[in-house]
């Protein structure tokens, strides 16, 4: 049986903590109502944080696949 982890690659993770802040200047600049504006932004700092370190870190990947038995196709373990 092998293991094996596959990443967030480089230009998504990026894609994606821009959208992150994205959020994070929207929820500042039009204010939010259905919780408070600093949960908004703490949000917004750890997801950005998670996708960055994600993408960029060597140790950055979050899902196992692996593969059973010869010719077997591979599935999220």
């Amino acid at each position: 049986m092998s293991r094996w982890q596959k990443g967030i690659s480089k230009p998504k993770a990026v894609l994606t903590a821009a959208i992150w802040v994205a959020m994070i200047v929207l929820a500042l600049v039009k204010g939010v109502k259905t919780m408070p504006l600093w949960l908004w932004v703490a949000l917004g700092v750890v997801g950005v944080g998670i996708t960055l370190w994600a993408g960029f870190s060597r140790r950055g990947r979050n899902t196992w696949f692996e593969k059973t038995g010869p010719g077997a196709t591979p599935h999220v373990g």
